[in-house]
């Protein structure tokens, strides 16, 4: 991929977290090995845009409650709006060519796919499971069997 097309992919991966977080995810796990600076700043647009994009999620489902629904509705409109002029602003960074780093950023998504890895790792590194979800070395599958 060109750098100018690698640039571009990467404006594009901020500007739509405007849309949530599922074009930023998606874009990062297409560029992973192929565009390292849409890689970069895909998962820094995904890691930013998880946890508004939950916000908004949860106030637009909890607006239907009577009563009280009009401040979640609130709620999800406001986190939206931030959301949408973070992404913006970052884009415009971007398509300088420059990295954006976001302030306000908890890196969620790093958080989960950390965890998953390294779960997949544990399985792929240990041995056999037992029914019962234990992990057992193959050392002791062996014993275990033996011993049937």
């Amino acid at each position: 991929m060109s750098v100018s097309d690698d640039q571009q992919m990467a404006t594009l991966a901020h500007m739509l977290g405007i849309a949530g977080c599922l074009p930023a995810i998606v874009m990062h796990r297409w560029s992973r090995g192929r565009a390292r600076f849409t890689e970069q700043e895909s998962l820094e647009a995904a890691n930013f845009t998880l946890t508004p994009s939950l916000v908004v999620l949860a106030g637009v489902l909890l607006a239907f409650i009577p009563y009280v629904g009009w401040i979640f509705a609130l709620v999800a409109a406001a986190a939206w709006l931030f959301l949408a002029v973070c992404s913006l602003q970052a884009a415009i960074v971007v398509n300088k060519g420059r990295p954006f780093v976001y302030r306000f950023n908890w890196y969620l998504y790093d958080v989960v796919t950390r965890r998953r890895a390294e779960r997949k790792a544990a399985r792929m590194a240990s041995g056999p499971m037992t029914s019962t979800g234990e992990i057992v070395s193959v050392r002791q599958a062996q014993g275990r069997s033996q011993e049937s």
